[in-house]
């Protein structure tokens, strides 16, 4: 017991997970990930008796749970394969958390909601129209009806430096591609430096339950873009306006969050997206 970890770190590898191992202490964490990579262990959350081994040997007084399936088009076509990781894995860590007192940290999903009206709160009622926000949304409710300690965030769109969609839109504009962009899908992209040290503050506070944690603006992609350029100095970029029906994909109208709970009741701001995309161009 004495040997206890801080915190273990699921899907390391990932986008957000890199980042988090990036800026977490080594010492004291522990990062795992199907795939191998320095500093990570290789660890499949679907095989529930090496994760109950790995999870006894570690004890960890917090789980940050990041790993998941998040292609949404992967998870309509073949929602089977996806549970597995996405629901399947998220039970058996919600089990290992509650028989040595750990603290479940969440990633859930802006797609927990229909995306018909946006900026919604902690207290709108989700109602996911995606396998993937479906799936999202069980795992949430397995956590909160488990009596262990959690936070659950709801984030999405979120951008930085090696995120795909934020470094194809940089690459495209500089080299002067001509971009299609969704003129009536709106979302509230959030940068991931703000989810990580939001997250780092959540477990200083003990914060329990559910929050938003996204940025200041509600955008279309569109206009997401347009301030992409802007923050590069990229004068008329080649965009081209294009509505969802015309895309022929599938994407919601509006699922943007509303950041209420964050802002006036815990005093945690984030960034806004111009803010976030100046900062990103300052750490070139």
């Amino acid at each position: 017991m004495n040997n206890r970890k801080d915190i273990l770190v699921t899907g390391s590898n990932g986008f957000v997970g890199s980042f988090f191992k990036k800026n977490m202490n080594p010492l004291t964490s522990v990062f795992t990930s199907r795939s191998t990579a320095d500093g990570t262990i290789s660890l499949d959350l679907s095989k529930y008796e090496k994760l109950k081994i790995f999870f006894s040997e570690v004890n960890p007084k917090v789980l940050i749970h990041i790993a998941g399936n998040k292609d949404v088009n992967f998870c309509e076509k073949f929602p089977k394969d996806a549970r597995q990781i996405n629901v399947t894995a998220t039970q058996y860590l919600v089990e290992l958390c509650k028989q040595h007192g750990t603290k479940f940290v969440y990633l859930s999903t802006d797609y927990v909601f229909d995306g018909k009206k946006g900026n919604y709160s902690e207290i709108d009622i989700p109602l996911p129209s995606s396998e993937y926000g479906k799936m999202k949304l069980e795992s949430e409710k397995m956590i909160q009806s488990s009596g262990i300690e959690h936070i659950i965030i709801r984030s999405g769109a979120l951008y930085g430096q090696n995120g795909k969609f934020y470094q194809w839109a940089v690459n495209s504009l500089k080299e002067g591609i001509e971009i299609e962009a969704l003129i009536d899908s709106f979302f509230t992209p959030t940068l991931l430096d703000d989810l990580y040290e939001i997250t780092v503050k959540l477990l200083i506070l003990n914060f329990n339950g559910i929050i938003h944690i996204v940025g200041k603006d509600k955008v279309s992609r569109y206009q997401m873009i347009s301030k992409i350029a802007d923050s590069l100095a990229i004068l008329n970029p080649k965009l081209k306006p294009m509505t969802i029906s015309e895309s022929g994909m599938f994407f919601l109208p509006d699922l943007s969050l509303c950041p209420d709970k964050l802002n006036k009741e815990l005093k945690i701001y984030t960034h806004t997206l111009e803010e976030g995309l100046k900062f990103l161009v300052s750490s070139f």
